[in-house]
Formats: C-alpha cells, structure tokens, sequence
C-alpha cells in the first residue's frame, strides 16, 4: 500500500468544523498566528487519510487526531497506520501510511550561521549545495531532511540532528539518511520546493517510493 501526502494552505475558520471536540480546544487555546498553522496541518493530515483510503477502498469517516506520549500525531481507531504532521507560516503537511512516514516543511529565510554547523557536517553541506540549483538555501534543506527522518523515528529534537548523516550520489534528486544507535537505521529523504517553502517526506529506505501528493486539498471530511 502507499503513502499519501496533502499540502494545505490558505485554511481560515470555514475549516473548523473538520476539528474534533478536542482538537478544537487545543485550536482556541492558541495564538491567532498558531492557530492557522494548527489548523493547517490538521487539514493536510485529514485530507491525506482521505485519499489513502479511497486509494486503498477503505471508508473515510470523522478523523480525530490524538497524540502520542512521545508528541507523535495518531488517528483514532487506526492503529495499523503512522502519521505525521509539519506547519510552517500558514502551510500545513500530513501524511499517512502502514509504515513509518515523517514530514516537514520550512519557509525558506535567513538562518544564523551557527545553526548550519549545529545540524551538519562539511560533507553534508557539500552534498546539500545547488540541490535546488544556484539559489539552494543549504541550511534549511538539511534542517528539513533531518527533521522528517526524527518525526518519522518519534524522537523530535531529543537526539542531535549530528547522530543523523545524509548521503547523496553524484545528481541524485534524493537523499539517503543513516541514523546512528537508533532503529531504523536507513531512511529515504525526497524533498520538494514548493513556492518559497521546502517540503520533506521520509520513509523507512524499505519503503521507498515516488509519493502521491495532494498539493492543494481542500476540505472533505
């Protein structure tokens, strides 16, 4: 079975009710900027559920989504799938399959120095250059490829972006990620620019596959 991905933007407060009870709590109590981002990637989530189970003739149904004790997303009544979800200035990612699957997007702005030699090494910096072309902002296309692999693995920023290594050949549109002392170990990173955001999905490396993305979902659930 694959995965299915959905990108959401320019969600406003006709969305809402797509939120559980719960869900919509956890909105109300946030700050008008967090609230669209919330908001944002609930949306994604919902709507990449929606098309996995068309694509896979399941029934779609009211979609609550929980948490985990280790922060990661879940989905009511369907443990036999993983989830994850990134919001970044508006913009919300979700995704789903019977594997682990993680996401991110970032807006593409300046970065401290600091931040680049905080997550990298100068290997990888290599690597990272002109992934895009010329005007490949190195730092968050590193921070985004990591930050997918440790959503995927349920350890957010508990473990250093230094344990994560990323590899890639000569013109590969992927990475390939190596995760030190922790299982899984290989990930497969694809990453996407997408208006002035880049966005990353990534597997487990036996899982590896060409996503199914939903670039403009709207509300259906």
């Amino acid at each position: 079975m694959m995965s299915s991905i959905a990108v959401a933007n320019k969600v406003d407060s006709a969305f809402l009710p797509c939120l559980s009870s719960k869900e919509l709590a956890k909105y109300q109590a946030l700050s008008k900027h967090s609230r669209k981002d919330f908001l944002a990637g609930r949306i994604a989530l919902k709507n990449a559920l929606f098309d996995y189970d068309r694509i896979n003739a399941k029934s779609s149904y009211k979609v609550v989504v929980e948490n985990l004790d280790n922060g990661q997303p879940s989905i009511r009544g369907r443990e036999g799938i993983r989830c994850s979800i990134a919001h970044s200035d508006g913009w919300g990612v979700g995704a789903v399959a019977p594997y682990r699957i993680g996401v991110d997007i970032e807006k593409v702005r300046p970065h401290k120095k600091t931040l680049l030699r905080y997550i990298s090494d100068s290997k990888e910096v290599k690597m990272a250059r002109n992934f895009f072309g010329a005007g490949t902002d190195i730092t968050t296309l590193i921070w985004v490829t990591k930050e997918a692999v440790m959503k995927g693995l349920g350890t957010g920023f508990k473990i250093s972006p230094q344990k994560i290594k990323i590899s890639r050949k000569l013109n590969q549109e992927y990475f390939e990620v190596e995760v030190k002392n922790l299982e899984p170990k290989r990930w497969y990173v694809q990453l996407f620019k997408k208006g002035g955001f880049y966005i990353s999905i990534a597997y487990e490396n036996n899982y590896q596959q060409n996503p199914r993305i939903n670039w403009d979902c709207g509300a259906r659930l």
